[in-house]
């Protein structure tokens, strides 16, 4: 009996370290959808999304079972980083690449159509 229990017991602790050991995990279905976007891999990223349940789909939608690219500590430091440079003047970006844009000067609005359509011609006066 008391074999018997030992041995099922090892049995369940060794089922329990196989089945919850990190590293034998692949990465979530909503990770690896997006990894396949980001690489540019269409095809593979439609296949996940055909086989992912609505489930994942709605993990996928509130962000759930992504890995961040960065840590937060590092996201932290950067904008600490930029909003300093930032207050002393010393921004990254320069005003001479920062390009502006005028809307409805390079026409395609709807008050350039005029432009477009020919003038008609006056009518011929009729002649009596």
């Amino acid at each position: 009996m008391n074999r018997a229990c030992s041995l099922i017991l090892a049995a369940a602790a060794a089922f329990a370290v196989c089945g919850c050991w990190p590293f034998h995990r692949s990465p979530s279905p909503q990770q690896q959808f997006l990894e396949a976007i980001n690489h540019g891999e269409v095809a593979q990223a439609n296949q996940i999304w055909l086989h992912m349940n609505a489930q994942d789909r709605a993990n996928l939608a509130h962000n759930e079972g992504i890995v961040p690219e960065m840590q937060p500590n590092e996201i932290k430091k950067q904008l600490e980083d930029h909003y300093t440079k930032e207050m002393e003047g010393q921004s990254d970006v320069s005003d001479q690449q920062v390009e502006s844009v005028t809307p409805g000067t390079g026409g395609g609005t709807l008050q350039d159509l005029r432009s477009y359509v020919p003038t008609p011609a006056p009518a011929p006066a009729d002649s009596q």
